[in-house]
């Protein structure tokens, strides 16, 4: 089925956005488009985010280096693509029962599995292109975040927490970003990094949680699991919980590294927004629970002000 066909029955409810100005480039170039997501940049920043946090981190007290913070937003946006290549392979056949997923290209067999891969492989192979322009650190720590990406997507199979293992991933950037710059270690920048690592999980849980909701009926009828599912009624909580873990973490890197009122007022600020945000809406409703998702884009923005700022 063509991605042409997949439009003309669309549903209302779909995970592809077809009001993208990137479908006004030549059709071939639409399954590719969906299957990277380029149509959905907003997530982008989930995993940009971070890095960003670490670079502050790494050249505290300085800024980053604007061709530093540039080079990983391209990275940000290679990986992010390459991850939903690789999560569209393997549940191709789960995608194909589930209301949400089942126009994506793979599902609807719009794109073949071997050029999946190669469209995978593509991507890798220029996130390491960027990856090369650092130390050899830097490129231990990136290819070592493979394994996170290869597992992540069998989490949901086996556990009720893979927002846990998206977390682990989708802040590894902020590891990353701090490796860029030399350090004198020190306990200090040490717990720094480590609070603001555990903060961006939180922050995961929080908002992949709450993603989660969308496809909770059938993710139980198909056997995939959640935190959605986990924690039924109690999800608003646990996502509250959250935020305030984050915001606790937040606080406590800063006050290690010594950074300003400003960047506690920023992070106060996010976080605030974040609990606001949930004020009215309900955890049954997908269009509801997706837009409270996209939010989180301007949160982590947000705090990488307070980073730059401290």
């Amino acid at each position: 089925m063509s991605l042409k066909n997949t439009r003309a029955k669309k549903k209302k409810y779909t995970a592809i956005n077809l009001s993208s100005l990137l479908f006004k480039l030549p059709k071939i170039w639409h399954p590719y488009i969906s299957l990277c997501r380029f149509d959905k940049p907003l997530s982008i920043f989930l995993l940009f985010w971070p890095c960003v946090w670490g670079l502050s981190l790494g050249s505290f007290p300085n800024l980053p280096a604007l061709n530093d913070i540039i080079l990983f937003f391209i990275g940000a946006i290679l990986m992010r693509a390459a991850g939903c290549c690789l999560n569209d392979i393997i549940d191709r056949n789960i995608d194909a029962q589930v209301k949400r997923t089942a126009s994506r290209p793979l599902a609807t067999g719009a794109i073949s599995i071997s050029n999946a891969y190669i469209t995978f492989f593509v991507l890798l192979i220029l996130s390491f292109l960027i990856l090369v322009q650092y130390n050899s650190t830097v490129i231990f720590v990136g290819i070592s975040s493979l394994i996170l990406v290869l597992l992540y997507p069998y989490m949901k199979r086996i556990t009720y927490w893979p927002q846990l293992f998206l977390g682990f991933a989708f802040n590894w950037g902020i590891l990353l970003g701090f490796f860029v710059y030399p350090h004198t270690w020190s306990w200090s920048l040490f717990f720094a990094v480590l609070f603001t690592y555990i903060s961006g999980i939180f922050w995961t849980l929080s908002y992949d949680t709450i993603y989660a909701h969308q496809d909770k009926e059938d993710d139980a009828i198909v056997g995939i699991k959640s935190l959605a599912l986990k924690m039924k009624y109690h999800s608003r909580y646990f996502v509250v919980m959250c935020y305030i873990g984050q915001l606790t973490l937040l606080f406590y890197a800063g006050s290690f590294i010594k950074f300003g009122w400003l960047y506690n007022l920023c992070c106060l600020a996010a976080i605030l927004l974040q609990i606001t945000n949930l004020r009215g809406i309900s955890f049954d409703n997908p269009q509801q629970m997706l837009a409270a998702f996209k939010k989180h884009a301007l949160t982590g923005g947000i705090i990488s002000l307070a980073f730059l700022s401290g």
